[in-house]
């Protein structure tokens, strides 16, 4: 069954720090304009050819963000509808936290990696 998520802007590309979480976020950049103002995307557990997928929906926004397990490498792929034609683009990143000492009161975790970048690099 798929989970189907909500649109939410993230507002800064600065990742935080946290006591320990077993989820964050994965941050999604889209090329969402007037030509493709709706972009289907899947995001797949694992690998794409895996076919784990955890996530479809359509999005209408140029930044994304989508809570995951931490720890895990997930790929994201969005497809723009040109006419006749499917442009399919891919990313995938593992979203993985580090043990920080000396930036909290007590020790705290640095989440990193999750940014996906699915946007068209040109467009015909």
């Amino acid at each position: 069954m798929y989970l189907f998520f909500g649109i939410v802007l993230f507002f800064s590309c600065e990742r935080e720090y946290h006591s320990f979480s077993e989820y964050g976020k994965l941050l999604i950049t889209l090329t969402i304009n007037d030509k493709y103002p709706l972009v289907p995307v899947t995001i797949y557990a694992g690998k794409k050819e895996n076919e784990n997928e955890v996530a479809v929906d359509t999005v209408d926004t140029s930044k994304v963000d989508f809570p995951v397990k931490l720890n895990e490498y997930y790929t994201v792929v969005a497809e723009y509808n040109d006419g006749n034609r499917k442009i399919f683009v891919q990313d995938g990143d593992k979203i993985k936290t580090k043990l920080v000492t000396d930036e909290c009161e007590e020790n705290c975790y640095m989440i990193k990696g999750g940014y996906y970048d699915v946007r068209l690099k040109y467009d015909e």
